[in-house]
């Protein structure tokens, strides 16, 4: 389970470099983002600016607000021509203020099946575990001379 699943603080980030260009984005964990686009990048990248929310669908609200409000200064996915204290800015105003108040509920989550109950569904679906049926997987069965069930191969190759 993911800590995003387990209920723990999601955060949505900025992530500038000394291009004038600032990611905005939303993780679970800011740094290891931070280190992930890194990685592909010939430029140094700073983490600039971090919001905690109490749920990923408040701190992605936030963040379609934000890619909304600064649109036409956006270069590539979402990356955009600005600074850390431009969104700052933008945080502190009505419309991303209210946003996680606008966004959707979460889905209803389905109802949990017993592990009993999923356990004969596997074995009907011959997926259970395995038997000494005709039914079995080919590489199950070998012959004498120490072949695997798969044709054209042998346990010596």
């Amino acid at each position: 389970m993911s800590d995003e699943a387990s209920g723990a603080e999601v955060y949505l980030y900025v992530i500038s470099c000394r291009l004038e260009l600032a990611k905005i984005g939303v993780a679970g964990d800011a740094e290891k983002r931070l280190r992930e686009l890194q990685v592909g990048s010939p430029v140094e990248l700073k983490l600039t600016l971090t919001r905690s929310y109490p749920e990923r669908r408040d701190a992605e609200a936030v963040a379609d607000e934000l890619y909304r409000y600064f649109a036409s200064r956006r270069v590539r996915g979402s990356w955009y021509r600005l600074s850390a204290g431009e969104v700052r800015e933008r945080l502190g105003q009505r419309a991303s203020l209210e946003a996680p108040a606008r966004a959707p509920a979460p889905p209803p989550r389905p109802p949990q099946a017993s592990p009993g109950l999923l356990a004969g569904a596997a074995n009907r679906c011959g997926r259970g575990p395995r038997s000494n049926s005709p039914t079995s997987a080919v590489a199950d069965r070998s012959d004498p001379e120490g072949r695997s069930g798969r044709r054209g191969f042998s346990a010596r190759e």
